[in-house]
């Protein structure tokens, strides 16, 4: 996915239209998608309507297993103190460069370090595991010169084809299935991808909002209620596809048996029927019920571990005394489905 300047803004929530050059129903309310989302006839898609599983349910419940036997392998406790030390780590090894990309030189190496600590790889299979999670995920490389029209930015481009990704999911499985790693494949994913994702919107969106920082650090007792107004603010799945195994009428929308139906994750997390003044960040917020993880039989299988994870770190990295680098401006990659900054430029406040 190409790197891009603008961040990704929510169309606004409206009554449920029907596309007819995609055969297609497009839910964007809050209730709306709340109501597919505990739709059981309503099966996870591709963006073209292809159901990725025959039964979601089954599906659904092998993926919840595996990430609840990693997380059960080590408690809680031990999650939470892992996250802690591998970014007080990072963060020391940062305090005295005044200007860098937070993505890069922090949430990265963050959660590349923890999958191979919680995997309990060996010295070989740990250096295979960075080299998989850079390939499928972090991987960029500096293109001639800075940004025409971010100067302060170098412009960047993905390295590896996509044959090269292919290799490196191969590779990935032929370590799990040798069980040299006490780590499931989800699990990979979820500590690759999905938690250095969220946590760089989410620590965006705080830079851009220093009131919401001052309340927080002056208020630790918020983190509660802050996690949920990152995941509903700052969340980085955008739209989620679903196919219709039966007819189901979702309000206004007559759902038929094979059309493909479009959620729109981030309208709804922003609709102002449920959510007052929703394009604001209030980390006092009361919880609202955002969508950001799913719900029902498609709620996210890794939802304590994306929770945690926030809760754990955040109070962390507000203690660092970072603030966004003017000079320069973040860079988003993603689609309309998932979207999150792959470069966050910071300067350090103090020492």
């Amino acid at each position: 996915m190409p790197p891009m300047e603008q961040p990704f803004r929510p169309a606004p929530a409206e009554a449920p239209i029907f596309d007819t050059s995609r055969n297609a129903w497009i839910l964007s309310r809050y209730s709306d998608v709340c109501t597919a989302l505990r739709e059981h006839s309503l099966l996870q898609a591709t963006p073209q309507g292809k159901p990725t599983s025959p039964d979601a349910g089954a599906a659904h419940a092998r993926l919840y297993a595996e990430v609840q036997a990693d997380m059960s392998r080590l408690n809680a406790t031990t999650w939470r103190a892992e996250m802690e030390s591998v970014l007080h780590s990072l963060l020391g090894k940062v305090d005295r460069i005044h200007s860098f990309d937070l993505v890069k030189e922090v949430l990265q190496p963050w959660s590349a370090t923890l999958m191979v600590v919680l995997s309990e790889a060996g010295s070989v299979e740990a250096g295979q595991l960075r080299r998989i999670a850079e390939q499928l995920f972090f991987k960029k490389t500096h293109t001639a010169g800075p940004s025409k029209t971010n100067p302060g930015l170098s412009s960047f481009s993905r390295k590896f084809t996509p044959q090269s990704s292919k290799k490196a999911e191969a590779t990935l499985n032929a370590l799990l299935e040798s069980r040299k790693l006490t780590l499931s494949k989800p699990m990979f994913s979820g500590l690759t991808q999905t938690l250095p994702s969220f946590l760089a919107n989410a620590w965006l969106a705080l830079l851009q909002n220093p009131d919401q920082v001052a309340r927080l650090i002056e208020n630790p007792a918020l983190m509660p209620s802050a996690t949920e107004e990152l995941l509903r603010h700052a969340g980085i799945v955008q739209t989620i596809f679903r196919h219709a195994s039966k007819d189901v009428n979702i309000s206004d929308a007559s759902i038929k048996q094979g059309q493909l139906v479009i959620l729109k994750i981030a309208s709804a997390n922003h609709d102002s029927a449920r959510f007052d003044k929703p394009e604001c960040l209030d980390v006092s917020r009361r919880f609202g019920g955002h969508v950001s993880l799913g719900n029902g039989v498609h709620a996210c299988v890794g939802s304590v571990l994306v929770r945690m994870a926030c809760m754990a770190t955040t109070p962390i990295f507000l203690s660092a005394g970072l603030a966004l680098d003017r000079k320069s401006a973040p860079a988003w990659t993603g689609n309309t489905t998932l979207r999150w900054p792959f470069v966050v430029p910071v300067v350090l406040q103090r020492k």
